[in-house]
């Protein structure tokens, strides 16, 4: 896995990938080096090149430096973080799933921070709830929401994880 900064050069032959669709201009951009501007944990980059226009998975690369600038301490005299938390480490599906059920109950109760509202024993019952239709049916959806109970669950875990921030 490649990290944002990263350099890193894109393979000569491209042509060779038939399980990807490399248009014209990505053609024109092998052997040269480039710089990560975007990657997240499914092997996705974007790159200075072509100002992220294209997504590119990791294996149109060569080797690169792979410096985890993130944890080392190499580079701190600009900004120093060191030991901070990789963000772009998160998975992307979970967090939307967050925003879906989010943006449901804000349009049911007309107020972003009614969660704050309820205890965390409320939000650990809902947990469950949704957890048990889950485990019974993983594609199963609320009759209320229409929402997948599985993104209710990763809200009401969010939400509880919120409510412990503070004890």
């Amino acid at each position: 896995m490649f990290l944002i900064g990263d350099k890193v050069t894109i393979k000569d032959d491209l042509n060779k990938f038939k399980h990807l669709i490399v248009n014209e201009s990505m053609a024109k951009l092998a052997g040269r080096e480039a710089i990560i501007t975007s990657a997240n944990i499914n092997d996705v980059y974007r790159i200075d090149l072509d100002n992220g226009q294209y997504i590119w998975k990791g294996y149109l690369f060569e080797g690169g430096h792979m410096k985890a600038y993130y944890n080392s301490e190499e580079g701190q005299e600009a900004k120093a973080d060191a030991g901070k938390l990789q963000m772009m480490l998160m998975l992307p599906e979970i967090n939307k799933a967050v925003v879906r059920v989010r943006e449901y109950g804000i349009k049911k109760y007309k107020e972003p921070d009614n969660w704050k509202k309820v205890s965390k024993s409320r939000w650990d019952n809902a947990m469950l709830r949704h957890m048990m239709e889950y485990i019974q049916d993983p594609w199963s959806r609320d009759e209320e929401s229409g929402l997948r109970h599985i993104d209710h669950v990763a809200c009401n875990l969010a939400y509880i994880l919120e409510n412990m921030k503070e004890d």
